[in-house]
């Protein structure tokens, strides 16, 4: 009895070691803040129309796909240009899984957005994900190649 109850043991503690090493590391919470914290500055940065915000979040060569369609940060600049004046945006993001692997991160999330745009309401819901690079160490959205 004594030998089986240090076998289940020892096998409980293997099978646990296991399970839980197959899980994705998550990264650092100080690594995930910085990386939100980018995030954040992005779409503040659209819903404030402020462009700039929007280019200091981003690689020089990201690409955002949207609805099917490749862009720039550029060409979503000159898109949102269209609305500048003629309404607001608001984003929630919910479900948010954030995964921090040494100069790479990621997230997934559901993004909810409320707009007026010429005086006319409009809701979005839709899944959504971004990837990031830590370059010259400073996390920015980035296109994995």
């Amino acid at each position: 009895m004594n030998k089986m109850f240090r076998f289940l043991i020892v096998f409980c503690l293997v099978c646990i070691t296991a399970l839980t090493s197959c899980q994705p590391k998550k990264g650092s919470e100080n690594e995930i803040a910085k990386v939100k914290s980018v995030f954040e500055s992005y779409f503040d940065g659209i819903s404030q129309f402020d462009y700039t915000a929007m280019r200091n979040a981003s690689t020089p060569d990201c690409i955002i796909f949207e609805n099917g369609v490749k862009w720039t940060v550029q060409n979503h600049v000159d898109y949102l240009k269209n609305f500048e004046g003629k309404g607001t945006i608001a984003y929630k993001f919910s479900d948010i899984q954030w995964i921090v692997e040494k100069d790479v991160a990621w997230t997934k999330y559901k993004n909810t957005a409320d707009a007026v745009i010429n005086g006319n309401p409009v809701h979005w819901e839709w899944l959504e994900s971004a990837t990031f690079a830590k370059e010259n160490g400073k996390w920015l959205f980035y296109t994995l190649p």
